[in-house]
């Protein structure tokens, strides 16, 4: 074929028979394979033409020669025509050709340029080996059998926390307390308070299936949104090949900000993005207040009617029968009040829907003493749905934007009723304060009603809310006639979803305390101390006989694993005797756990050796190692005395055996006596049981900073001053007092930081909220989650619908404003004293 991109030429056609083309030559076809055009027989319709009368031969017109220039001129116009018709013919057989050898010359072009782009592009690398996850807990034991390829590290110098360090902290050590998360270090001192609100999140839909973590960040350098901090989960989508994103921040501004540069991202045509509530960590409660809705009512049209009665019996009668209540017309109250007049008693009723009818009004008054007349009157507007629900919108939207709105369909309700959520909780309560008992535009007798409806959303664990639901349901008429709904959302996955919403805020606090009461359960104690169920396998041998408890009893037990407690729940609320029985049972089908937190150096030596010794002394089946990212720690399944061997083992950091009860020659550091009941401290100093507890309560009592340390001094006077960890602290007080000492030491906190927190103005109410100041990202309004109180976070009292005032420049007026303002005062009282004169 030759080169196909060859410029064409004007050369004549060579001799090898190819035919010349505007751009490429083609091959000529044999001469028995020319194309030919079939003829087609011509028929022509047969012509009638009139009879003329034919002239004769001697008088026929004769033709006289034309002239030379004129011969020329018509041979010419015939010359031209034919070589017309021929290049007509040649360009048709040549579109002919170009049919049966067709090349598609732009498809050809686009299939070497993807060819050239695919021969650029890198060759693909082989996929690295996928980073450890953190260090082997075998290898650390000793035995582990994958070498070289487990996917967990053998380092023992490296430091298990691998990864995230936004989440390095150990949840632990976090309790929910006053409605914040609190962060406990070492001597259980406060270290770190935050609130939902120091949260914001977004949702990034209509992502490809194939996004990443490391995507999600380069779309977010693209807009200009740092991503330090930024906590990405990938999440899935029902269409499958999309996915979208949770992108959470400890910024309150994060969301709106992300929101509001992302729409500027056009990559992503489908892309969407939404403001969503932050993941609630493990420690917080299992419920979520919410004021961000208002419900917005007002009355549909009413109409007047005069009922004329002949005698003042049936009408006074009527008139009384309102006043109590009894008088309904079609389902509705309606007021009567008799109006007298020298001839007549007339009864005038108000309140009657806008469909009532005379007949209506009649049926309702016995028949002896109907009314000789019923004049009805016009109705005080005309409902338009549309247009009265849209004029409503636009009055809340005045007040901040919307996040939705909903119009229910119920025409049966006595009002019309509507619901607007807003993104902030104060625009809701600028709107509820502004906009009630406001007159409408579209009726001048009609106010509207605009309330602020608390919500209280929980998250509960379906087999636990299968247990409890007649309890809960129990509940619900005392609701009703509260107006206090109760909805039931469909289960996903394995928690059930209930919400409470109301207009009584104090109804909805107490409802949401029951609830919260009955999910709980009740915590499982012996002795005043939870009894701990350790590293509680449930497809072991102890799950196997929580069952026939459970099967006995007909209640459900739940472990809690972080917080080490198992927790009863039953259909009906679990008597006392039936707990005592219930507790007995589990100490003796679950062995007592005890719990040893190892720092770095602690670690080292017990993955260098430590902790086989330390299993050699205690024997099998007592001591494991439990190592995840976010902690390292040694669990003891065993008597105290286990539990004190091996704190007196990891203390010495020796490869030889030691007695954990021979305290002979040792003093307890408080009483200064042999210790008593005694257990031994991560300092491996040794306690009196009781003297430890005594200690740790004495500290609550301190004016200092909260912190729990070793008293004990040596030999040449210096003390020793070793923070206890937590957990320690827990393993040796009884529960109620290891929770009244975080209460402590998160008071102590609050009360040394004034201008960063305060407390809930309802007395005994205990919750904190965050001091802010104008122009702060914080919320400036604190809704209580404990009494639903609302309280400005500025200037620490409640004004529902007015700005505060405290501290801002651009409200507060200047000493020469307030002179002047004095100085019109003073002008215009003495016009007035004038103009009276």
């Amino acid at each position: 074929m030759g080169n196909i991109f060859a410029t064409a030429t004007r050369d004549p056609p060579p001799e090898n028979g190819m035919v010349r083309h505007e751009h490429f030559q083609w091959p000529r076809p044999p001469e028995r394979e020319r194309f030919e055009w079939p003829r087609q027989p011509v028929h022509r319709p047969p012509v009638n033409r009139p009879a003329i009368n034919r002239l004769p031969v001697d008088r026929l017109p004769v033709n006289h020669p034309l002239p030379v220039e004129r011969l020329l001129e018509e041979m010419d116009l015939e010359r031209r025509a034919l070589e017309q018709r021929a290049l007509e013919r040649r360009a048709l057989e040549q579109r002919v050709l170009e049919e049966m050898y067709r090349f598609d010359l732009d498809d050809l072009a686009e299939e070497v340029i993807i060819l050239q782009q695919a021969m650029m592009q890198p060759q693909p690398q082989p996929r690295p080996n996928p980073q450890p996850r953190g260090l082997c807990r075998f290898f650390a034991s000793g035995h582990c059998k994958k070498g070289a390829s487990c996917r967990f590290s053998h380092d023992l110098n490296a430091t298990p926390g691998i990864g995230n360090t936004t989440h390095s902290s150990n949840d632990n050590d976090t309790y929910e307390l006053g409605g914040a998360w609190v962060q406990f270090n070492n001597g259980g001192t406060v270290s770190k308070v935050v609130f939902a609100s120091d949260y914001s999140a977004i949702n990034i839909r209509n992502l490809p299936h194939t996004s990443s973590t490391a995507s999600v960040k380069i779309i977010l350098d693209n807009v200009g949104i740092p991503t330090f901090g930024v906590d990405i989960r990938i999440v899935a989508q029902a269409e499958q090949d999309l996915c979208g994103a949770i992108l959470k921040a400890e910024d309150p501004s994060f969301a709106r900000t992300a929101c509001r540069k992302l729409a500027t991202y056009t990559t992503l045509a489908k892309m969407k993005v939404a403001i969503v509530p932050p993941i609630i960590p493990h420690s917080q409660s299992p419920y979520q207040i919410d004021c961000r809705k208002v419900h917005c009512a007002w009355s549909r049209p009413t109409r007047e009617a005069r009922l004329i009665f002949a005698t003042k019996g049936p009408a006074y009668k009527l008139q009384k029968e309102s006043r109590v209540g009894n008088y309904k017309v079609l389902g509705s109250r309606v007021t009567a009040h008799v109006q007298q007049s020298p001839d007549e008693w007339v009864v005038k009723l108000t309140g009657l829907s806008d469909t009532v009818s005379e007949q209506d009004i009649v049926k309702t008054i016995p028949v002896s003493e109907r009314p000789q007349k019923v004049e009805l009157g016009e109705p005080d507007y005309v409902a338009d749905s549309e247009f009265d629900t849209t004029i409503i919108k636009s009055m809340l939207l005045e007040s901040g934007p919307l996040e939705r709105w909903e119009v229910p369909k119920n025409s049966k309700a006595k009002r019309f009723n509507a619901y607007g959520i807003f993104f902030d909780e104060s625009s809701a309560r600028n709107a509820a304060s502004s906009l009630n008992k406001k007159p409408l535009s579209f009726s001048r007798t009609t106010q509207l009603s605009v309330s602020v409806v608390a919500s209280a959303k929980f998250k509960i664990l379906a087999k636990i809310y299968d247990m409890v639901r007649p309890r809960i349901n129990a509940q619900k008429p005392a609701w009703d006639r509260q107006y206090i709904r109760l909805s039931e959302f469909p289960c996903k996955g394995q928690y059930h979803i209930l919400k409470l919403e109301g207009d009584n805020h104090q109804g909805v606090v107490k409802a949401k305390e029951r609830i919260e009461k009955i999910v709980q359960g009740e915590v499982v104690r012996m002795e005043g101390k939870d009894l701990r169920c350790g590293n509680f396998r449930k497809d072991g041998k102890e799950s196997k006989k929580v069952q026939t408890i459970e099967n006995t009893f007909k209640v459900l037990i739940i472990p809690d694993i972080r917080k080490s407690q198992f927790r009863v729940f039953g259909r009906e609320a679990v008597p006392k005797e039936t707990l005592e029985q219930i507790t007995k049972l589990l100490q003796d089908c679950v062995s007592e756990s005890h719990v040893i937190e190892l720092n770095d150096v602690d670690f080292r030596w017990a993955s260098n050796g430590g902790f086989r010794f330390l299993r050699s002394q205690l024997g099998d089946g007592i001591a494991f190692f439990d190592i995840t990212p976010r902690y390292k720690r040694i669990l003891i399944r065993g008597s105290k005395a286990d539990y004190n061997n091996a704190m007196a083992i990891v203390a010495a950091k020796k490869i030889m055996p030691r007695d954990a009860d021979s305290v002979s020659g040792m003093e307890c550091p408080t009483c200064f006596c042999e210790p008593d009941e005694p257990i031994r401290m991560s300092c491996d100093h040794v306690y009196c049981s009781d003297c430890f507890v005594q200690m740790c309560v004495a500290e609550m009592t301190a004016d200092r900073e909260f912190q729990i340390c070793c008293p004990k001094a040596d030999a040449t006077g210096k003390i020793c001053k070793k923070a206890f960890s937590l957990s320690e602290i827990q393993e040796h007080l009884p529960s109620e007092t290891f929770e009244d000492i975080l209460e402590k030491s998160f008071d102590s906190y609050i009360t040394r930081h004034p201008a960063d927190f305060r407390y809930c103005e309802t007395p005994d109410c205990g919750q904190v909220y965050r001091v802010t100041s104008h122009g702060s990202d914080h919320p400036s309004i604190f809704t209580c989650k404990k009494c639903l109180k609302s309280t400005c976070t500025i200037c620490h009292t409640s004004h529902p619908g007015k700005p505060c005032t405290k501290g801002n420049p651009s409200s507060a007026l200047s000493s020469a404003e307030l002179m002047f303002v004095g100085y019109v005062l003073r002008l215009l009282g003495n016009l007035e004293s004038a103009t009276s004169i």
